[in-house]
Order: C-alpha cells, then sequence, then structure tokens
C-alpha cells in the first residue's frame, strides 16, 4: 500500500492483516470517531480496500437521544457505503457511581463477542484524550505503567485493537473535519463536570496548555519514556520470575523472592499477578494490598497462614504461604448446601463424581498394585472432615487428621473439604494422597485408586 494516510494516521494496524481479517472502527458518532472513520474510508477508496472496513457502535441506553444517535451512525455509515453493526449494552444504571467504568466494561466485552479472530478494532482516542488519561491516573496514584497513559496497541480476546490517533491532537481532528465538511454529535453528558474526565478536559487540560503550549506535545514524550521504563520494569521481573517459579504458574518460591530487595519484590509481584490477571480475567492487585503481600506475607513464619485479597465487593483473588511458597487462588465457589461438607453418595464408581464447586473431580483407576478392593455392587461414600478423625497409611502409625495434612502438604485452606472415601463404614483412601493400611493391597486382581483432577488455581494443591 503507497498511499499515503490523512492527518497522518498510525499505519500498523495494516501488519499482519489477514486477507479474511475486518478493520472495524468503534463509531461513537462523535468527531473523533467519525474522523477516524472517514480518514480509513478515504485511504481504503484509494486502495480499492473499502470492503475491509466495517463500523460498531454500541448504544448505551444512558440517554433519551441513544436511540437516535444509533439511526443516525447506520445512516453516516449507509452514505459512505460501510457496513455498521449496531449493538445495544445491558448497563445498571440505578446507581451513578462508577457509571463511567460500567460502560466501558459492557463495549469491551461486545467488541470482544462481535469481533472475529484475525479482526482489527480501531478506536479514536487522541493526543488530548491520552493526556486527560495521564492526568487522571496520576490524580489516582498509577505506577508508571498507569502514568503511560493509553497503549497505542493490544490484544482484545483474539481480537487487535489499535489506536491510530494518539499523535494527533483534538484541534488538528478538528480541522480535518472543517475541511471535509464533517459534523458529529455531540453527547451532552460530555459538558457534565461531575465526571472526573470531563473536569480535566474542560477545566484543567485548557489552563495547562495556556501556560505551556508545547504540555501535550511533552506529556507525549513522557509517555513514550515511562512506555520504556514499563518494559525495563517487566523484562526485570521475568528474569527474577524465572528464578522463583515454581512447576505451578500460581505458585512462587518464597526464598527466591526474599533474597531481592523490596522494590524488586513488588515489581515481580506485580508483574506475576498481572500476568495470571490477564490469564484468569481477575482484576490485578492494588498498590495497598502488593505492600501488605511484601511486609506481611512473604516474610510470615509457615504456622501463620497469612492472606491478602483483594477487591473488595466482587470476586476477590487470594494470596497465600504455605510450604515456602506464594500460592495465588480464586477461592472455591460452594452454595450453602455444599459448605455443609454433608456425605456425597458415590451411586456408580465406574463413572467420573463431580464434586462441589470448584473441588475438581475423583475417578477410580484400575491398578495391578498397590490399591484398595471394592464390592462393585456398593456405592462409595465421600466424606469431609470431622472432630477427633485420625487415619493410619498403609505401612505407617496412625495419625490425627492433623498431622496427615501436614505430613502430605495439605494446605490449611483445603483441610475442611479434602475427600475421604469410604464403602459403608470402612475407610479406603485419604483423597488420592494414600490408601488405609486396613484396605490396602500390595497385590491382587481388581485393585483400584482415587485420582482426584483438582484445579491447583482453586485448590492450591
Amino acid at each position: 500500500m503507497n498511499s499515503e494516510f490523512p492527518l497522518n494516521l498510525d499505519s500498523s494496524f495494516l501488519e499482519g492483516l489477514s486477507d479474511s481479517g475486518i478493520i472495524w472502527v468503534a463509531y461513537s458518532g462523535g468527531l473523533d470517531s467519525l474522523v477516524l472513520l472517514h480518514a480509513v474510508h478515504q485511504f481504503l477508496l484509494s486502495t480499492n480496500q473499502t470492503h475491509l472496513l466495517k463500523a460498531v457502535h454500541i448504544n448505551h441506553g444512558l440517554q433519551q437521544e441513544s436511540d437516535m444517535w444509533a439511526e443516525h451512525c447506520q445512516l453516516t455509515c449507509q452514505n459512505l457505503d460501510i457496513a455498521c453493526h449496531v449493538e445495544k449494552a445491558n448497563i445498571d444504571s440505578s446507581s451513578s457511581s462508577n457509571l463511567e467504568e460500567k460502560a466501558r466494561e459492557a463495549r469491551y466485552e461486545i467488541f470482544k463477542g462481535v469481533l472475529k479472530a484475525g479482526d482489527v478494532l480501531l478506536m479514536a482516542h487522541h493526543l488530548d484524550d491520552q493526556v486527560e488519561t495521564m492526568l487522571y491516573r496520576l490524580a489516582r496514584g498509577s505506577g508508571a505503567q498507569g502514568l503511560a497513559g493509553m497503549p497505542k496497541s493490544r490484544e482484545l480476546g483474539l481480537v487487535h485493537l489499535y489506536r491510530p490517533l494518539l499523535q494527533t491532537t483534538r484541534k488538528q481532528l478538528q480541522e480535518y473535519a472543517d475541511e471535509q465538511g464533517l459534523a458529529g454529535l455531540e453527547d451532552p453528558s460530555n459538558q457534565n463536570e461531575q465526571f472526573d474526565r470531563n473536569f480535566l478536559r474542560h477545566k484543567v487540560l485548557p489552563q495547562l496548555i495556556n501556560r505551556w503550549p508545547a504540555f501535550l506535545e511533552n506529556a507525549n514524550k513522557s509517555s513514550e519514556f515511562l512506555v520504556e521504563a514499563t518494559q525495563a520494569q517487566e523484562a526485570l521481573a521475568d528474569i527474577d520470575m524465572q528464578k522463583a517459579a515454581s512447576q505451578w504458574p500460581n505458585r512462587l518460591n518464597v526464598k527466591e523472592v526474599l533474597v531481592l530487595p523490596e522494590w524488586r519484590q513488588k515489581n515481580l509481584l506485580r508483574f506475576w499477578i498481572l500476568k495470571l490477571s490477564k490469564e484468569f480475567h481477575f482484576s490485578p492487585v492494588d498498590q495497598i494490598s502488593l505492600k501488605r503481600l511484601v511486609r506481611e506475607v512473604l516474610p510470615a513464619g509457615e504456622d501463620t497462614n497469612p492472606l491478602v485479597y483483594w477487591p473488595k465487593g466482587s470476586r476477590q483473588v487470594e494470596v497465600r504461604k504455605f510450604a515456602n511458597h506464594l500460592c495465588l487462588l480464586l477461592p472455591l465457589v460452594l452454595s450453602p448446601e455444599e459448605q455443609s461438607r454433608s456425605d456425597i453418595i458415590w451411586n456408580e464408581p465406574s463413572k467420573p463424581l463431580r464434586l462441589p464447586g470448584e473441588l475438581g473431580t475423583l475417578t477410580l483407576e484400575r491398578v495391578k498394585s498397590n490399591g484398595f478392593a471394592l464390592d462393585q455392587h456398593q456405592p462409595l461414600v465421600i466424606r469431609f472432615r470431622q472432630e477427633g478423625m485420625s487415619f493410619k497409611p498403609a505401612g505407617r502409625s496412625s495419625k490425627s487428621f492433623k498431622k496427615l495434612c501436614q505430613d502430605y502438604l495439605v494446605p490449611p485452606w483445603m483441610r475442611e473439604y479434602l475427600p475421604l472415601v469410604y464403602q459403608d463404614e470402612d475407610f479406603l483412601s485419604f483423597a488420592d494422597l494414600f490408601i488405609d493400611d486396613s484396605a490396602f493391597f500390595q497385590k491382587g486382581k481388581n485393585l483400584y485408586r482415587i485420582c482426584w483432577q483438582k484445579s491447583d488455581l482453586h485448590c492450591g494443591m
């Protein structure tokens, strides 16, 4: 492609675009996204590739004019011969708190649902937006990564998200619109200075630019420096994580973390948790929780069972210390009935048994040695810990439930939910950890062992 983009748009979103990939513009109907849609359309028109372009409009339903805006976007796209896909967001507007964040989350979920693997999503964030974001995050006490602002590109599920206007000012967009005779819709909520970003846009940023005319360009330079600093932090964290890694991605070796100075401990833990948060979709660690991890959990004694969790109000993520490891966990979700830990009847032991919540699945594995025998006509019973329990592993002396859990490295948070396998009143197996001495056969026919398929992310073992 030899033609030049209008407005000197960053064209890197075209790199690697497959023949089947579609370029989608997130089109709100406002001036910024209209200019982006028009500029990309003009470029693709010059290369006979307008068939690659589509628009996606999210109807948030938060304004009386929302439906009218959606119709306007469809008409504008129709005049440009661009397909326009409209989706209505389902946003709880009963409370005005975090309404901006709720709308943002709803948009991104819709984008991930509408676009297909290999597609590209273009968003019209420009340099003024970038600086507003940096100031907003500065006010909230963000670190280097947050202060760097919005990334030029990132993955959004299976889709590539690009912001090709980040080097372009709002003034330049307006000049382009005037030259092309374009007029965007104006959302009246954009004038409401109760919203933090609107306050920055209308009250703070104009004064900064008036005082320092090159403020936007200089802030952009700072953003680039911060991106490089973040990359250096991540590279160092990756080196440290390789040394502290275990066979489980959600665990770190405490000894390897403790040899680092505190600032590298924080850097490592932040990077480790962020990496897991992207894979398993939970909130990254906040600064207060990060400090508690370094100062309370890492140095804690093994008998203290330390815990830090976040966030409040939604499903939490936990970090605990056990057996010289930091364990990041998504806590078990159990109904009140499941929390009662009542007996579970395994009527068909030939088939897998799904345990409550996220405790996993039990199956019987036939073995030729070191197993237990079964009465094929009787169900198995799964029980959980009760006061005063003791067991005798095959070939060993009898010990209390607590001592056996310590011996077999069962973490404290899982001891109440460890599946104990019986037939009638005969104890057979302590989960998949050992077989009771009275049920153990070194050799024989039709011997079995318990297999427990479980998620280390939920169980930590």
